[in-house]
């Protein structure tokens, strides 16, 4: 599942990868987070920063940060969610829009 509000803008395909968690916690399998970047220009690259998790049943990739972060975007965004929002916070989300959308189809 997609949950990103410009998909489009992810054509290109993404860069840089983050790996955050590689095993299972829980329902958990995976999450890493992916740097797309849109353009640049001279303010600096354009970053969008999904976040990818693999569960059990599913995998989404959702918005997780986007705008001109500077050169290091992706690195400073695995730092902040790590040290101070905590992973567990993603995870929620994640579950929550998953758990919407598979009441939307039915499944």
């Amino acid at each position: 599942m997609l949950d990103v509000p410009h998909p489009e803008m992810l054509n290109g395909g993404h860069g840089d990868v983050v790996v955050i968690l590689d095993g299972g916690i829980d329902d958990i399998q995976h999450i890493e987070l992916r740097q797309y970047i849109a353009h640049t220009d001279r303010r600096g690259p354009y970053s969008i920063i999904t976040a990818y998790i693999r569960t059990d049943q599913d995998t989404i990739e959702m918005l997780y940060d986007e705008g001109y972060r500077g050169e290091d975007a992706l690195k400073e965004a695995a730092t902040f969610l790590m040290n101070m929002v905590g992973v567990s916070a993603l995870v929620t989300r994640a579950r929550i829009v998953l758990s919407t959308n598979s009441k939307k189809t039915g499944a």
